[in-house]
């Protein structure tokens, strides 16, 4: 029996949510599993234990992919959509040599396109026998985590969003990151109420129980344990419309999907729950028999793919300067990976002609391209080569300025000589600094923005002979650490 090193991150020591592929793995593999600290452990630190396994399976760690292979180990990787979703593309490419197995068909589909070997697989849980299926005979109580208030998705917004006859609203109030706690906003003719913390899943899942609207916690997920369990109950699952949630969620039939802008307003009657909760009970019911006819072909292509393998010619340890690049920032990293293909080419596979070294020249056009397109820069479209640092997923069709400090590249034709204004469109109350550098001259401004959605307009001196200017915005101090909202930058 052949063995795999599972590694895994140290967080889901405690939430275990990688346990259910181990308890699959050990069907046919000897699993030796490490939970690692990546920002202060190397390859060294494991060397015993791969040492001595005949494969690595990285579960959520897919960024460690090349140090494996470069180690000459088969490499199985399981990347998560909410963390991985925006990685550059030379970022699943240099890891050609793996496998990838996906639970979303969002990732499967890309990495298909960059040629690379991928197995898509689509989790269900357990259907729900017991006697707790959501009724709906009383109206609504609803059941909110949450999770990130930092990205928008607050008590406050389900309680405007949802509409109808709630009898009970619930806060879960315990963020994955330190927030200012809440209080149960108020809801007409329900009973609110606040929970912070349950002493083990048993206690949650006996007080799920209470509730039949269940209001996923993130935009975006890896599986998505919580909504899949709660569908099985027979809850009515509202989540954002982005992967998973819109690969499990047919709109309005077993669930219901929403954005955030504009405000969103859901209107929901009994029987109307009533019949979308049936339906996603039924979906997980035989999403549960397609899930567990398809583990016998996911152990055979793990096989096959262990019998085939070619490692690459050379060897090096990567996992620190790995680490060290992807914690930097996306640009720092990509710059990385670029280095890494022309310096290391054998990690690419010689069958993935996408992934050879001179296919990796496009991403050099592509910073030399980054001119403003009819004049603005859609942030939240995350536009690949403009956004250099800081920035991370879409919330409420706007970026999340997630550190004390982002970077945003563009250029411009000056050749007129004339004036230009800059135009920030934010979305916080909050004041921001900003420091610039406008062809290599600094430049200062403070916004003070009153309200969200406001412009907040800066007159740049732009009368500068020259044809081209590199604008360089970096925000050197957010008031309180609150996060910032970034729309787009317009030039007029």
């Amino acid at each position: 029996m052949k063995k795999i090193l599972f590694v895994d991150h140290v967080f889901h020591k405690k939430t275990k949510s990688s346990d259910f592929f181990i308890d699959i793995l050990q069907q046919r593999f000897e699993v030796d599993r490490v939970f690692i600290d990546p920002e202060n452990e190397t390859l060294q630190d494991w060397a015993d234990s791969l040492a001595t396994c005949d494969a690595a399976l990285l579960w959520q760690m897919d960024y460690l992919a090349p140090a494996f292979l470069s180690a000459g180990k088969p490499t199985i990787v399981i990347p998560m959509y909410d963390g991985s979703a925006n990685m550059p593309d030379i970022h699943w490419s240099i890891a050609s040599r793996a496998l990838f197995i996906n639970f979303s068909l969002t990732l499967h589909t890309k990495q298909i396109a960059l040629g690379n070997n991928s197995v898509l697989v689509k989790y269900f849980p357990l259907p729900d026998t017991s006697d707790n299926q959501a009724r709906f005979d009383e109206g609504l109580n609803v059941f909110f985590w949450q999770r990130r208030p930092r990205e928008g998705l607050t008590a406050d917004l389900v309680a405007r969003m949802i509409q109808g006859n709630i009898k009970k609203f619930h806060v879960h109030d315990a963020p994955d990151l330190p927030a200012k706690t809440v209080s149960a906003p108020i809801v007409k003719g329900a009973k609110t109420t606040v929970s912070k913390w349950y002493e083990n899943g048993a206690a949650y899942k006996e007080h799920l129980s209470n509730f039949n609207v269940y209001v996923a916690p993130r935009h975006a997920e890896g599986i998505g344990m919580g909504f899949l369990e709660a569908m099985a109950r027979g809850m009515v699952v509202i989540a954002y419309d982005m992967p998973t949630h819109n690969e499990y969620i047919s709109n309005w039939s077993n669930g219901i999907l929403f954005n955030t802008s504009p405000d969103p307003v859901i209107n929901l009657d009994s029987d109307t729950a009533r019949r979308i909760g049936a339906l996603a009970a039924t979906t997980v019911k035989l999403g549960h028999e397609q899930w567990q006819a398809c583990i016998p072909e996911v152990l055979a292509q793990i096989e096959l793919y262990l019998g085939s393998f070619s490692p690459p010619e050379d060897t090096v340890d990567l996992s620190r300067p790995l680490t060290t690049a992807y914690y930097q920032g996306v640009d720092v990293y990509e710059s990385f990976l670029v280095r890494l293909a022309r310096s290391v080419p054998s990690l690419m596979s010689i069958t993935n002609e996408r992934s050879r070294p001179d296919a990796v020249a496009i991403r050099e056009e592509r910073l030399d391209s980054l001119w403003l397109t009819e004049g603005e820069l859609r942030i939240y479209e995350y536009p690949k080569g403009h956004v250099t640092s800081g920035i991370t997923l879409n919330s409420n069709d706007a970026a999340r300025l997630v550190s004390s400090s982002y970077e945003i590249r563009f250029k411009l034709d000056l050749s007129a000589g004339m004036p230009s204004i800059i135009t920030f469109d934010f979305m916080k109350d909050q004041p921001v600094t900003v420091a610039a550098s406008i062809n290599d001259v600094a430049v200062s401004f403070d916004l003070n923005i009153k309200s969200i959605y406001s412009l907040s307009t800066v007159d740049f001196p732009l009368r500068r002979e020259n044809l081209i200017s590199i604008i360089l915005i970096r925000q050197t101090a957010i008031k309180d650490q609150a996060d910032v909202f970034l729309r787009r930058i317009s030039i007029l």
